[in-house]
């Protein structure tokens, strides 16, 4: 069954990103890395084989669009970096690591494309959208290094610099290749991804931008894509209760507009709109502000703060929420005399007016405690994966060739109702 190609998926992805790293370095880890994702490959093919699947399947049109698509991300991102700069690549280019680059990455997108293409085939039948969504939020979510999760800055700027620059490209990347492999197969999905990771793994220099550029061009590019391909997919005409019905169909631009304001939404929560969200994480500041609550920090200049008002500042290795208790003059620069209200006395260090971030203007009770629960629930995984790592290898070591075995003892459910529709 397609739930067994992703448990096998998820545990190469875990062998790889953990298990791996920890036994093998070096060109030793190029090798079993792409040996695995291989091996995944096959096991799907040779699956897909005994349940009569057809899994390679080549549309020229949707190949087009697909290598279309990635070019034009790429010419974005090039042109995007004539304008602001450019960096040298953090990968080796001498002719071996080139090549095991190449077989690095490739293996990746065979393995993950060909999971997902007999995932898309067999369990697409029934809610085909929610289907291709939560198969879209899967891909993405392994397609980013599970160390990124584990090292997450959960406060509000880190969650958004990270969902911005590389969940949310990540996920419109993997909605694309999820809806070219329901409409034409792996190839179309493995083309357009395979055009970006050459591009990214054997260009010499890169596009050197901010996150936020990044943010835009990733989210926007793919979405224009499926967009574009969903409009020219769906039928003009459909037949309903024995006659002919026209369909009506999204507006690209209205998707457009969506995939732009959640871009800039993000935006504003890491204060590049003049607002900035944060998580209290001490009791200080008790009863007035809880553990878990968020407050809304808008910028303001030295003369618009004054005593009873509460500031967020940088200190020496953390942010800060206190409220002002006083208010210093020496020459012509201020420094804030701060104090938690739960505090027996001030803070031992006044606030000079360029380390003041904001004024604190709202407060959002409890808010923060479901960023509070994802870092508790990742840093648990770290830890089990860490000191238990002996348990680990042997786990994995019984569920892959379960898995394996397993999954050959069931039928394929064909994908055919909505390919109907959309052939018609």
């Amino acid at each position: 069954m397609w739930y067994l190609i992703a448990v096998l998926t998820a545990v190469i992805y875990i062998i790889t990103n953990i298990a791996l790293p920890s036994a093998v370095s070096g060109i030793a880890f190029y090798i079993v890395y792409s040996l695995c994702w291989i091996s995944l490959a096959l096991t799907v093919i040779k699956l897909s084989k005994s349940k009569n699947i057809e899994i390679f399947q080549i549309n020229n049109s949707f190949l087009i669009m697909a290598s279309t698509i990635a070019v034009l991300q790429i010419v974005t991102l090039t042109f995007t970096g004539v304008l602001i700069s450019f960096g040298t690549s953090p990968y080796n280019h001498t002719p071996l690591y080139l090549a095991l680059n190449i077989i690095f990455f490739m293996s990746t997108i065979f393995g993950m494309e060909l999971s997902r293409a007999y995932i898309v085939k067999t369990c697409c039948q029934r809610k085909p959208t929610l289907a291709l969504g939560l198969i879209a939020l899967f891909y993405a979510t392994i397609t980013i290094s599970l160390s990124r999760f584990l090292s997450l800055d959960l406060s509000p700027l880190g969650l958004a610099e990270f969902s911005a620059s590389v969940f949310l490209p990540a996920l419109a990347e993997s909605l694309f290749a999820t809806y070219l492999t329901f409409l034409s197969g792996p190839t179309s999905a493995i083309t357009y991804r395979g055009i970006l990771q050459s591009f990214e793994w054997l260009s010499p220099i890169l596009p050197n931008l901010s996150w936020s550029v990044k943010a835009l061009i990733g989210v926007m590019i793919p979405t224009v894509g499926f967009l574009t391909i969903h409009q020219s997919t769906i039928p003009r005409y459909i037949r309903k209760h024995g006659r002919q019905v026209k369909v009506k169909k999204s507006s690209t631009l209205g998707w457009t507009a969506v995939a732009m304001i959640s871009v800039l939404a993000i935006w504003g929560s890491t204060g590049m709109l003049g607002f900035r969200p944060s998580i209290i994480s001490s009791g200080s500041m008790t009863p007035t502000l809880q553990v878990g609550d968020v407050i809304i920090t808008v910028e303001a200049s030295p003369n618009d703060i004054k005593i009873g008002d509460i500031i967020q500042y940088s200190g020496e290795n953390e942010i800060i929420a206190h409220r002002v208790v006083d208010i210093q003059q020496q020459g012509r620069t201020k420094y804030f005399i701060t104090k938690g209200d739960d505090n027996n006395a001030p803070d031992p260090e006044p606030v000079s007016p360029s380390q003041v971030i904001g004024k604190t203007v709202f407060t959002i009770p409890k808010l923060g405690w479901v960023s509070i629960a994802i870092k508790t629930f990742f840093t648990e995984i770290y830890t089990f994966f860490t000191t238990n790592l002996t348990y680990a290898y042997t786990t994995l070591a019984i569920i892959i060739p379960t898995s394996a075995f397993g999954i050959h003892r069931y039928r394929n459910q064909p994908l055919r109702k909505l390919r109907r529709r959309l052939n018609r």
